[in-house]
């Protein structure tokens, strides 16, 4: 027998008496919490730690084997086990870990001859997702697979409360001299080691008790103190059947590219690190909206150089915030960023599980509650192939181990930490990306897209680093914009909409234009009345460039006064005989209209005008004559209306569009819908009507005027829509919906609607698949009036009517769109942005008002004439390619098809006597369902009622635009910025309190939570709706209420991971009740809450439901 078999023997043996052998020690920090995020989901595979590779040349299994029980020998915390013993007894970090004398490995060789490369990768996963027992089993795994002779695939796997991946690189390097040393059957000849892991937990203890604690945590409370909110991800469209665990992307930096990085390194006195991390707190700034960004990057904690080659979990991760707000170039924003990571650097020691503890920041649905994301740094650890195989990277060349050849073997891992996570690796002069990602929130796609997005800001930043962090770009070239229809031909300079309508009524002169009520105008007819309504204007001085005001009831001299204005080269204003006369007088004035046109029923509204007013059709005509030549017509830049909208003061506010303006909006539309001599449109207003009055007249086809009383009477509208065979239809959602319900009653029979146009309002999905049943093609339109109304249009497909709200779809020929940030870059697909339209369509501004021109209107280098608007909606690009409208970026919101600026009610509110403050909101959640509110702090004593105000604004304000109820209050809720916080205002308003304000009597089930919360929180009077959070909990108080609870057979079975989502008694108590049943609102523990308005929503929708995770998730970490 050699030495070497009289060796091993006595091992075994020595192994056999060590068995029952134990010590006990406290556990870290780190592993407190990795320890208890076991507990709570056993199953999950988020913290194994694995490296995996294919060995050729010869590979033997049981030599292999045989290393990996030495190294378990040399490594105390490779033969640990873990209990929750000494949970909350307040001293140092709950659990304790026992370290045996021998704990065998958990090994295993598997014959993979005739495998596929599929079936392989797929056994390798399972292992390494294959769970831990940690109570009593081996932390360390290995699984050997025979593919051929000599050739083998290994895993090496570690559960990352013993292993970090500093550890992974000391392992791998003894293994390869264990192994060596097993196949020559000789001593392996490695030292000893300096320092046990236990001396690492001592350390720590010490350090928060002396002075070096106290200045570490002094430190990161300064850091940390300001305000930090959870991430707020731009939409994905996710797949619904693939949103549980993570995913994970290798992007290899190219050669060019990495030596810049490595070049603007050295050039600025900073690491690699420093550069990498710099453009991904760029890259989340621009992901989530943000100035202020927090991210998690780890340490690796070793400061003691005696603990150098120790095996364990020393990582640390420290939260690294940087302040995108100002205009700073990149090399600006590197030296800011080195000064951050030195002072973190020297303060990584105080473990980041006390500083959660301490500061206990406000958490949503057990995310982190300091960062979402994390950015990792690896450099090669003692072995070459240690990079290469922690990445699994394809391209890395074959490194020698032992006598053998390792190469990289892909492997997924540790990919649902976090929301988002970018680790790269820096082996000689390659640099390796890898983009991990949580499934709930990233696709695969746009994963890919993110990898994308980094390299095109680290490319900017190092080929420009005097550039402005806010000008780096995200987007190569190619991704900028939006899909669109080519540009059409530009209308000529000498065209109009009263030159078409002058062809049209030649060419159709006996055909009908025009029915209203039973009676009826032909193109001639039309033509001669409006021709000798031209002549008396042009008799009242009007003429180029002047404006007529039009205060008219819908009819036939309605029609006629609009082609009169036109053709007498003038602007027509449109005074709505439903707004306050006061409204109509400040319409009227800041339009400095030459003339009113009126009917007799009107015509008292404008009692003390300045202007002469005409009475149709009661006034003095001239005789029918020629129509006048075609140099008197108008031009294709002339203004052909004025339309007002409501404004932040609460005034109304002018908007040009010129004859340019309708006639490209007409031929865009063109292409995608026949209207000829064959169509009926329905007419309902001169306003916003281009389409269906020009559109209608231009083509020889028949104008249907719907009388007032119809356009509010569903009812009667259908009856009109039926007896009329109107086949071309343009309402709100808010109109259609109440028009469905008509047809629900009546049926389809009679309706002829080929065409419907949804337009001024978010079209709701429900609501399209049922207008979708009754008519031909349904259109969902967007466009402001600064865009001539529409900018954008698509028909409704059924696959369009799958979320909320249906898309709006792609911009027509006469608009350019584009989705940019608050920088004016473009935003990739699925960001939100702020829209702004460009092209044709877009109007010259608003009346009598340069400044908000100026703001509203802006130069752009992304346009041909260089001019945009900002719409002030947020918007986002599908997957699709269609635009989504998200909400605004300030307080407009469209009541029943028109648009509110919110402050212009509350400008009102606070004009009247007894009213302090007000403030003016949506209640509701649907075009049935949303009102307008106003609710009124009133000053002390006063009287003022609800009816007394409502009063006021109905005789300042249009009706639109007075709110449906008024609520009293002594305060307003603020948010963090100490403005009204309008979501929970709202919340408030439409709470009603219990009757008798009884308050509900607790079930069986609330007083059994109720009294486990009182236990573990030592604390009486815990209210049904408390947050445990908010009044002394924690993840591991939390804990223990779990244990108390899952004894209780009487309730289906409770997950830990849960809690989160259930912080209040009386939504735990309901889970409870309920088995499956999905959480409650969570207040301060909740999701991230959704406010929608009318057709308008409140920032950005997103209920994602995040997956419940505890605090040992909040480390985010990978092992460092």
């Amino acid at each position: 027998m050699t030495d070497y078999d009289l060796r091993k023997k006595l091992e075994a043996v020595l192994r056999a008496r060590a068995g029952q052998a134990r010590t006990e020690h406290p556990l870290s920090y780190a592993q407190s919490s990795l320890l208890m995020l076991h507990q709570m989901d056993p199953d999950s595979a988020s913290y194994n730690v694995a490296l995996t590779a294919r060995f050729t040349g010869g590979f033997d299994s049981a030599a292999f084997h045989r290393a990996l029980q030495s190294l378990a020998g040399r490594h105390a915390v490779l033969r640990t086990t873990f209990s929750r013993a000494g949970a909350g007894d307040g001293d140092g970090p709950a659990g304790r870990q026992t370290v045996h004398g021998w704990l065998e490995p958990d090994f295993a060789e598997v014959d993979a001859h005739g495998w596929t490369e599929g079936e392989l990768q797929e056994a390798v996963r399972a292992a390494y997702r294959e769970p831990f027992a940690l109570v009593t089993g081996s932390p360390l795994r290995a699984r050997t697979y025979r593919v051929a002779p000599g050739e083998a695939v290994v895993l090496l796997a570690a559960h990352h409360v013993v292993c970090d991946f500093w550890s992974l690189g000391t392992m791998l390097a003894e293994l390869e001299q264990l192994y060596a040393a097993e196949v020559e059957r000789r001593p392996a000849g490695l030292p000893g080691h300096n320092k046990p892991y236990s001396d690492f937990v001592a350390y720590q203890s010490e350090l928060i008790a002396d002075d070096r604690g106290a200045r570490a945590r002094a430190y990161w409370h300064a850091q940390l103190s300001g305000p930090s909110e959870p991430a707020e991800w731009p939409r994905f469209d996710l797949d619904p059947a693939d949103v549980d665990g993570g995913g994970s992307l290798m992007f290899p930096l190219p050669a060019d590219l990495a030596a810049d990085v490595f070049a603007l390194a050295k050039a600025e006195a900073v690491t690699p690190y420093v550069v990498l991390l710099t453009v991904f707190q760029i890259l989340v700034g621009r992901y989530i909206g943000r100035h202020d960004v927090l991210v998690g990057s780890p340490f690796a904690g070793r400061t003691d150089p005696a603990l150098a080659e120790c095996v364990g979990n020393f990582m640390n991760p420290v939260v690294l915030r940087a302040d995108l707000s100002d205009a700073a170039s990149f090399r600006e924003q590197l030296g800011r960023t080195r000064r951050t990571v030195a002072e973190a650097f020297e303060h990584q020691d105080y473990p980041f599980e006390l500083l959660v503890g301490e500061l206990a920041p406000p958490r949503a649905d057990g995310r982190n509650p300091f960062f979402q994301t994390m950015f990792i740094y690896q450099k090669s650890g003692r072995h070459p192939a240690h990079a290469a195989l922690h990445v699994a990277d394809e391209g890395a060349s074959p490194a020698p181990w032992a006598g053998l050849t390792a190469a990289p073997f892909p492997l997924d891992k540790q990919d649902n930490q976090l929301e988002l996570m970018i680790e790269v690796v820096h082996d000689g002069d390659r640099l390796v990306g890898v983009l991990k990602y949580r499934k709930s929130v990233f696709s695969a796609a746009a994963a890919g897209r993110a990898a994308e997005h980094y390299v095109t800001l680290l490319r900017a930043a190092v080929a420009g680093p005097d550039r402005s962090v806010a000008d780096l770009p995200i987007l190569s070239e190619a991704g900028h914009g939006v899909d669109r229809h080519p540009v059409p031909v530009p209308v000529t300079s000498d065209d109009s909409l009263a030159a078409r309508f002058r062809q049209a009524a030649q060419q159709h002169a006996h055909r009908t234009a025009v029915r209203c009520e039973g009676d009826a105008l032909t193109y001639a007819e039309l033509d001669e009345l409006a021709g000798r309504w031209t002549a008396r204007l042009r008799a009242e001085g009007v003429g180029p460039g002047s404006r007529v005001a039009l205060l008219l009831e819908p009819s036939l001299d309605t029609v006629a006064a609009v082609v009169a204005v036109q053709r007498a080269q003038a602007a027509y204003v449109v005074l709505d005989p439903s707004h306050p006369a006061a409204w109509c007088r400040t319409v009227l004035q800041d339009s400095g209209a030459r003339v009113v046109l009126t009917q007799p029923d009107l015509a008292g509204l404008l009692d003390g005008a300045a202007v002469p007013v005409l009475v149709m059709p009661e006034a003095e005509l001239p005789p029918a004559g020629e129509p006048g030549e075609p140099g008197e017509l108008p031009r294709a830049g002339d203004v052909a209306h004025t339309v007002h909208t409501s404004g932040s003061t609460g005034t109304p506010t002018g908007i040009d569009v010129e004859h340019g303006h309708v006639l490209t909006l007409l031929e865009s539309m063109r292409e995608h819908v026949v209207i000829d001599e064959t169509a009926v449109g329905a007419f309902f207003h001169p306003a916003g009507s281009d389409l269906s009055l020009w559109g209608t007249l231009l083509a020889g086809a028949c104008l249907v005027v719907v009388p007032s009383g119809a356009a509010r009477s569903p009812d009667l509208l259908h009856t009109l829509l039926v007896e009329q065979r109107v086949t071309h239809l343009v309402r709100p959602p808010s109109a259609l919906h109440g028009l469905a319900d008509v047809v629900r009653r009546t049926g389809t029979q009679g309706l002829a609607l080929k065409h419907v146009f949804s337009s001024g309002e978010p079209l709701p999905a429900p609501l399209a698949r049922t207008v979708r049943e009754w008519c031909g093609t349904l259109w969902n339109t967007y466009g402001p009036a600064e865009t001539r109304v529409w900018a954008i249009a698509q028909p409704v497909r059924p696959e369009d009517c799958a979320g909320t709200d249906v898309p709006v779809g792609l911009p027509l020929a006469h608009a350019r769109v584009h989705v940019l940030d608050r920088h004016g870059q473009p935003v990739p697909p699925e960001f939100t942005g702020e829209l702004h339209i460009g092209g044709p369509c877009v109007s010259r501004g608003y009346v009598n008002q340069p400044q908000l021109t100026k703001e509203r209107f802006l130069d752009s280098p992304l346009e041909p004439q260089g001019r945009l608007y900002r719409t002030g909606d947020l918007a986002r690009v599908n997957t699709r390619g269609q635009l989504e409208i998200l909400g605004r970026v300030d307080n407009q919101v469209w009541i029943s098809g028109f648009r509110v600026e919110l402050e212009g009610v509350e400008a009102r509110l606070d004009e009247v006597p007894g009213v302090r403050r007000s403030t003016a909101l949506v209640v509701g959640a649907g075009v049935d369902d949303s009102r307008l509110v106003a609710c009124v702090i009133p000053e002390p004593g006063s009287n003022v009622t609800e009816d007394d105000l409502r009063a006021e604004l109905r005789s300042t304000l249009p009706p639109h635009m007075v709110p449906a109820a008024i609520g009293f209050f002594d305060a307003f809720p603020l948010d963090a910025g100490q403005q009204v916080d309008r979501a929970r205002l709202a919340e408030q308003f439409a709470s009603v309190p219990a009757p008798n304000g009884a308050a509900v009597a607790p079930s069986d089930r609330e007083r059994r939570v109720t009294a486990v919360w009182q236990q573990v929180l030592q604390r009486q009077g815990i209210g049904r709706e408390d947050n445990f959070f908010d009044i002394g909990g924690n993840s591991m108080l939390l804990l223990q209420v779990y244990e108390l609870l899952a004894g209780d057979t009487a309730d289906p079975p409770l997950k830990g991971s849960e809690l989160f989502r259930y912080p209040t008694v009386a939504s735990l108590a309901a889970r409870l009740g309920r088995g499956d049943a999905a959480p409650a609102d969570a207040g301060a523990g909740g999701g991230r809450d959704r406010e929608r308005t009318s057709g308008r929503r409140i920032r950005r929708t997103d209920d994602t439901v995040r997956d419940a995770r505890l605090r040992a998730r909040e480390r985010g970490g990978k092992n460092a």
